[in-house]
């Protein structure tokens, strides 16, 4: 008979244990393979929905502050023949009913018909007629807007200058009102969810004509985003950069010549007013003797006790001022010095504004000797140097200026407005470059023109020229390859495989119990057939052959059937994720992917260890001898006292680690201290169940010449003391995971005053669709915005601008490389000390880390964000570094200095306002806004601050609601592990109740004879139900202690809000369930007739 024919028949004949074991089996593959398949599924459906909303689009520019030309498109595709489209982006608000609904931050694209060709699919493109739309499925299920129905969307007006500088006309931020018909509401598949962010969170896309929206916005023909498509043979994105370079003109980059002929000059000028330091030094370098200009508006001249108002001063190059000016001199022309009854060697002071954040101006003054006086003609005549100021430039009288700058028109005399219309903004007053540069440069640039002559140079070779030196890079126009890097996103997003794997462990633990408990049943059972193999001569090692290849038999079995019991549990998983653990994923819709290999690897893990389970079990029945193996004995029966150096040796080494842990617990902040309690109720946890062993020992050593039922009690307990120490084990670790989990439960906040907390204080959290330009602290702010209740006087706002980019928030399952950008007022928050720090670079303390910002370190950027941003969505640490593109195409790092613990800004990285604005000069305005006011006033601020912003898109929330957003995330995960953990805890529990049927069986001859001395029926099952009610009791305790240390952090917390009420009924569950199953299977395990059991010896 061979190998397989007696496995088949011994299989055959002891099916019962084998099946549990096959069940064990089963359920450990199960779950390995069901984790292993849902990290694919989340890989597999983040790219599907990352690629779809891209559709045939591979790479894709998006500029940052420049607005192109946007038949740039049909320059490209007429020269290479590439698949090409301009695209106007932006952000507004749609306005439907009336005005009863509101959807803000909404996705505005103007697109034309060549849009529709980067579909996946034939369809004919989407001709929408002016005045009409189209929609995504998104915003439809969101506004509930059909087909022929109409809505009004507002959208911000566009300028070439940012919109909170003072240059800038002082109306607000005026938005642009669109009233539209939905044309056709575009399927998710034919790219109705089209963005360019790595987040498979869809967006509510908006489309609009292109021709009609930039006419809307006030630019007229132009777009900042271009999009290409991946052609055969495809481009490199090298390639598609140099097309890109060769198409671009000086309009595209903002930038314009102008020739000069009365003054035989050609002129560069840019629609920003400044040149920005990089195209400065670029222009000047180029063409033969060009000269710097820099004009600039002086709010007064005064000389003695006479003053001229309002005038252009304008900064040259020495070549073309009549005399070399010192630092400290002026030019001034004939009309000024008559007005001012001035004369050389006189001082002139000037006063001007110097432009700062959100609109706010500081008035400086500076005085200059008058070196010379001039008549109002060749330089001095040139109107051309006026600086191109909104407002004023293109007004034909002074009564009409109407310029972002306080001006006050009282002030403006006859003379003055018989200049303007004779001279316009012809400046009166020349000064030095050098002195102008000293004066009034500013992060926008240094200078408002560079002029070349034309004697020396050609508008065409200038135009040539600059070009040639330019990079778009330069100007922020840049092509990405756009597909790779959302695919590269998916790829990298959180292994929710691992992290399944992770919460799953006490189910894999308990199965592989189960399957240990039973096939050690199964070779109980088969220990006659061993000891008369062993007689009839053969090895232990052929012997062992033959039950492992049982085992593995039944294991193999197991794990196939498994596969198919995983790809069940992945969908129960998947469906569980869609709707009770919906706040892990959010509203992303997970589809079932099933990869060869990932089945092979758990298959193989899991096969793996079902054998290693096997044969560590099996290994030693194999040391008894045959005699040993027929009489039911183990060698065992005599009480083990054992050498206890082991458990002593155990207790010793987890103490001394708590002991530590908790040591180290003092040195840290934040959250480091809560990791360090945990650590210490791990070791506490492990301590005490070796000090339960020592204390079993110790006590059956002086109870055993004891006859009474408490040393019987622990005697039985010291027999087989690894089973027994497994249920006290099982019993632990259940009350510590659900303790130390249940604990450490986010809470909604009870005091979010706490500048400590979460919300840093602040009572609400406000983001906007369009940016708020005024200073809110300041009355000239409050004012421009009707804030006039009494209730915004004592508030307090942190306005923060944003430079926008991918959402690294717990929300977003994509691995992210940009997140967004928050400009910090420091002494906003280093003033109150708001918000706690996990951890911090090795040179800063936590005091410090908001005030380190400013400060750049090892040529990189100081940043701070919330601490699971930086583990969890950046797959970063403090001390690593970010890198980004400044709007000029400059690479820059973002140093990570500091990782907050569980903020509002979870998601976003924080650098400081200065730092935001020399990068991206041209955002204008800020996005976000903290408030801080009193509690009282809260809710009535929030309905005012929604009424009196809903222009402007403004979400208004409280920071704890905000707070409790990502707090979702983490206790549905907690959840899920609470979930899984019962459910392996069932499992264990069910591997228990066979261990104990075990130890009844074994003992079966000893009750026999307890009984024939005397004992009772009942009496022999209350023993035996004591001791396994010590071992529960004994298991409660440790785990009881053990997590109660591990949670301290969190029991000492202010508005924790444990839910004690649960995790004690939790508890009682789980001491009900394992008293149950040792009830049960005593039932089950004692034999009707134990007399019975002594005529078998």
């Amino acid at each position: 008979m061979n190998y397989l024919k007696l496995a088949c028949r011994n299989m055959a004949y002891y099916w019962k244990p084998l099946l549990a074991v096959f069940t064990g089996t089963m359920l450990c593959t199960a779950v390995l393979c069901g984790a292993l398949m849902l990290g694919d599924s989340l890989r597999s459906s983040l790219q599907y929905i990352n690629s779809n909303r891209l559709g045939d689009v591979e790479y894709a520019l998006a500029s940052k502050g420049v607005f192109f030309k946007a038949d740039i498109d049909e320059r490209i595709r007429q020269e290479t023949g590439l698949a090409i489209t301009s695209v106007l982006g932006t952000n507004g608000i749609a306005v439907i009913n009336g005005g009863k609904l509101r959807l803000n931050n909404i996705k505005i694209l103007g697109v034309s018909n060549e849009f529709w060709v980067f579909r996946t699919n034939e369809k004919p493109p989407i001709s929408i007629p002016n005045g009409s739309v189209a929609i995504n499925q998104q915003f439809a299920k969101r506004s509930g807007l059909k087909k022929g129905d109409e809505f009004i969307i507002r959208v911000e007006k566009k300028s070439f200058i940012p919109a909170d500088t003072s240059l800038a006309q002082e109306n607000g931020t005026s938005a642009a009102a669109l009233r539209v018909r939905v044309h056709e509401i575009v399927p998710d598949s034919q790219l109705g969810n089209f963005s360019l962010d790595a987040s498979q969170i869809p967006p509510m896309n908006v489309f609009v004509p292109r021709s009609e929206l930039s006419a809307k916005i006030g630019m007229p023909n132009r777009a900042n985003i271009l999009l290409a498509a991946g052609t055969i043979p495809k481009p490199r994105l090298y390639d598609i950069n140099q097309i890109l370079k060769r198409a671009l003109t000086l309009d595209d980059m903002g930038l314009e010549l102008k020739d000069l002929s009365e003054f035989k000059a050609i002129e560069l000028k840019s629609r920003e007013i400044f040149l920005s330091i990089e195209l400065s030094g670029k222009a000047l370098a180029t063409g033969k003797n060009a000269m710097p200009v820099f004009s600039y508006f002086v709010n007064e001249f005064s000389c003695g006790e006479r003053q001229t108002p309002y005038s252009f001063i304008a900064g040259l190059d020495k070549a073309a001022l009549p005399v070399q000016l010192l630092d400290d001199e002026i030019v001034i022309n004939k009309w000024m010095a008559d007005d001012l009854n001035a004369e050389v060697g006189q001082v002139v002071k000037l006063r001007y504004y110097m432009i700062g954040p959100m609109r706010t101006l500081s008035e400086e003054t500076v005085s200059l000797k008058i070196r010379r006086i001039v008549p109002i003609e060749g330089f001095a005549g040139d109107m051309d140097l006026m600086m191109d100021f909104p407002g004023m430039s293109k007004k034909e009288s002074c009564n009409d200026w109407d310029p972002g700058i306080p001006i006050d028109l009282k002030k403006i005399r006859s003379k003055d407005e018989e200049y303007w219309k004779k001279y316009k903004g012809t400046p009166k007053a020349f000064v030095s470059f050098a002195t102008a540069q000293r004066l009034w440069s500013n992060k926008y640039g240094n200078l408002t023109a560079v002029r070349y002559p034309m004697a020396e140079n050609s508008t065409e070779e200038i135009s040539m020229a600059i070009l040639k030196s330019i990079e778009p890079r330069d100007v922020g126009l840049q092509f990405e390859n756009v597909r790779h890097d959302v695919l590269a996103a998916a790829r990298g997003s959180v292994d929710f495989g691992q992290l399944f794997l992770g919460l799953s462990f006490f189910i894999i633990i308990s199965s592989l119990l189960l399957l240990s408990v039973f096939f050690s049943l199964y070779v109980e059972q088969r220990r006659p057939d061993m000891a008369v193999l062993l007689s009839l001569g053969f090895k232990p090692s052929l012997i062992k052959r033959l039950f492992l290849f049982e085992g593995v038999m039944i294991a193999l079995a197991g794990c196939l059937a498994g596969i198919f019991v995983g790809i069940i549990y992945l969908d129960s998983v998947l469906f569980l994720l869609g709707t009770l653990w919906q706040g892990a994923i959010g509203n992303t819709v997970l589809k079932i992917h099933i990869s060869a290999s990932t089945i092979a690897i758990g298959f193989t893990i899991s096969l793996l260890l079902a054998v290693a389970t096997m044969w560590f079990t099996m290994r030693r029945h194999l040391k008894l001898t045959a005699a040993t193996l027929l009489s039911g004995s183990d060698g065992l029966a005599e009480i083990l006292r054992g050498n206890s150096r082991l458990a002593n040796a155990v207790f010793c080494i987890s103490l001394a680690g708590a002991i530590i842990m908790l040591m180290s617990a003092l040195e840290v902040k934040g959250k480091g201290v809560a990791d360090m309690f945990f650590g210490t109720g791990f070791f506490i946890l492990i301590a005490s169940l070796s000090l339960f062993n020592i204390i079993l020992g110790l006590a059956s050593r002086r109870m055993s010449n004891r006859f009474d039922v408490p040393s019987m009690i622990v005697q039985n307990m010291m027999r087989r003391r690894g089973r027994n120490l497994t249920v006290t084990a099982l019993m632990a670790v259940g009350i510590f995971l659900v303790y130390s989990v249940g604990v450490n439960r986010h809470s909604p906040l009870t005091d979010q005053n706490n500048p400590k907390s979460g919300t840093g204080g602040f009572q609400l959290y406000c983001e906007s669709t369009l940016p708020l330009v005024y200073d809110l602290n300041t009355q000239k702010g409050k004012d421009a915005y009707g804030l006039e209740n009494k209730i915004f006087q004592d508030a307090k706002f942190v306005q923060l601008r944003m430079k926008p980019g991918d959402d690294a928030s717990c929300l977003n399952l994509n691995r992210v490389r940009n997140p967004a950008l928050l400009g910090v007022d420091l002494k906003a928050f280093s003033g109150r000390k708001a918000f706690s720090f996990v951890k911090t670079a090795d040179n800063i303390s936590a005091d410090d880390a908001w005030a380190a910002l400013d400060k750049i370190s090892q040529n990189a950027i100081p940043g701070i964000a919330d601490q699971s941003t930086i583990m969890w969505s950046l797959g970063k640490s403090v001390g690593d570094t970010l890198d980004y593109f400044d709007e000029r195409g400059n690479q820059f790092k973002v140093r990570l200095i500091a990782g907050l613990d569980n903020s509002i800004f979870q998601g976003r990285i924080l650098i400081s306002a200065k730092n935001l604005e020399t990068l991206y000069p041209s955002i204008g305005g800020t996005r976000i806004l903290l408030v801080n006011a009193s509690v009282a006033s809260v809710k009535e601020m929030q309905m005012q601050l929604t009424e009196k912003f809903e222009d402007l898109g403004l979400d208004v929330m409280p920071a704890s609601a905000r707070l409790a957003e990502f707090n979702k995330v983490e206790n549905t995960y907690l959840d899920i592990f609470l979930m899984l953990g019962a459910l392996g805890f069932a499992i264990g529990t069910v591997g228990l109740g066979a261990m104990t049927m075990k130890n009844i069986l074994e003992r079966k001859t000893e009750f026999a004879v307890m009984e024939a001395v005397g004992f009772s029926r009942r009496r022999i099952m209350r023993i035996l139900l004591l001791e396994h009610s010590a071992l529960v009791g004994a298991g409660l305790l440790c785990g009881l202690v053990s997590a109660l240390v591990a949670v301290t952090p969190s029991l000492l917390e202010q508005g924790a809000g444990i839910p004690w009420t649960a995790l004690s009924i939790i508890s009682a569950v789980i001491v009900a369930n394992i008293i149950f199953w040792i009830i049960l299977s005593l039932k089950l395990a004692m034999p009707s007739n134990l007399l019975d059991s002594l005529k078998d010896k």
